[in-house]
């Protein structure tokens, strides 16, 4: 019987999640009969040569009658292929009210996988009366474990963020926050990988100028200033941080704060949203949101119109970031290694995916 994986092999979260998750299922099952038919052209340049050899050669594989289909992908996209054995949806939402589209097209899918517990009580809320399994993104622990080394370090207390550039991911406040809670002699700084670092210095020097930080000798922020990389290349920039920190309102899971665990190192990041899957109370400090608002249009993106977001104030992630500037808090940190490590492997998530797929 045939696997056909329909999913994004790009930079995305999607596709990086969907790489794991077909690593994952072929690391127990290396002579699967599976086929990838990519939802975008394979992005040469954000694969590794190994990865671009591996699912290159899964796409040229022939298609088979009574195969098992899976939809890694918004579920505006999801078809029920003819002649398939099942038909199985993959996604995400960053926030609670998902858009009745959306739940229309995953009840037309044999069964949902969604990466989080909060996402399958979300899509129950919200009319999924199809099964929903939980299957939590992965990891490949040969690449991201403490052992790995920095691809160069800064001489400070370094902070480090990724994300896109999207208003969602709250770059504002988090600058703002950064700026109140240091100064130049506190021997910090901040270091933002995103894939628009001009607009990342637009808006550092936009604050610093024209706000109340202009007069502080505040504390310095850098950006990456390499837009894509090699996925490989992600533990070692990683790395050269002290403390990830996400201020994000919302995430379908926050891949990059489960790496930063299974680096080890310490994790801030929301009390709302599919990062709390692995972001549990003693593993990590949360940033608490002060209430909850409806927001008429969030990034331009059709499915967040009139979503709500949690609030998370700019006093709030100065507070936390001043607090585990000063701790170590070695405890979280350990627990947290090997909480991902445990959990969020490619045999426990693999073995998870294969018997959804064969039940």
């Amino acid at each position: 019987m045939q696997l056909v994986y329909h999913g994004y092999m790009n930079y995305t979260g999607y596709s990086v999640a969907a790489q794991d998750y077909i690593l994952a299922m072929l690391s127990i099952e290396p002579d699967m009969n599976m086929r990838l038919l990519p939802m975008s052209n394979i992005a040469r340049g954000g694969l590794s040569s190994n990865r671009f050899q591996i699912f290159h050669g899964l796409k040229s594989k022939g298609p088979e009658e009574n195969a098992i289909h899976i939809y890694h992908c918004i579920p505006h996209m999801y078809r029920r292929t003819r002649g398939s054995k099942k038909n199985i949806g993959v996604c995400l939402f960053e926030t609670i009210n998902v858009p009745k589209q959306w739940v229309e097209r995953m009840n037309e899918m044999d069964v949902i996988v969604t990466g989080s517990q909060f996402n399958k009580s979300t899509f129950e809320a919200s009319g999924v009366t199809v099964p929903i399994e939980v299957i939590p993104h992965c990891f490949d622990s040969k690449m991201f474990h403490q052992k790995v080394r920095p691809a160069g370090r800064y001489a400070k207390k370094t902070f480090i963020a990724m994300g896109t550039w999207k208003q969602r991911k709250n770059w504002d406040n988090m600058i703002k926050g950064f700026y109140d809670a240091f100064e130049k002699k506190d021997n910090v700084c901040l270091v933002i990988k995103t894939d628009k670092p001009k607009q990342l210095q637009k808006t550092v020097l936009g604050l610093k100028r024209n706000t109340e930080w202009r007069s502080k000798d505040t504390a310095p922020i850098y950006a990456d200033e390499k837009m894509a990389c090699d996925f490989e290349e992600i533990p070692r920039i990683m790395k050269k941080g002290d403390v990830y920190i996400s201020t994000s309102l919302g995430e379908g899971f926050g891949l990059p704060g489960m790496h930063a665990m299974a680096l080890g190192i310490p994790v801030i990041t929301a009390r709302f949203g599919g990062a709390l899957e692995y972001a549990k109370p003693d593993m990590c400090t949360y940033l608490e949101p002060q209430r909850y608002k409806q927001f008429s249009s969030m990034d331009g993106i059709p499915q967040f119109a009139n979503c709500i977001w949690p609030v998370i104030r700019i006093g709030e992630i100065r507070d936390k970031m001043r607090v585990v500037a000063k701790d170590t808090i070695t405890d979280k940190v350990e627990r947290a290694y090997n909480y991902v490590h445990k959990n969020f492997n490619y045999n426990v998530v693999g073995s998870k995916f294969l018997e959804v797929i064969y039940s």
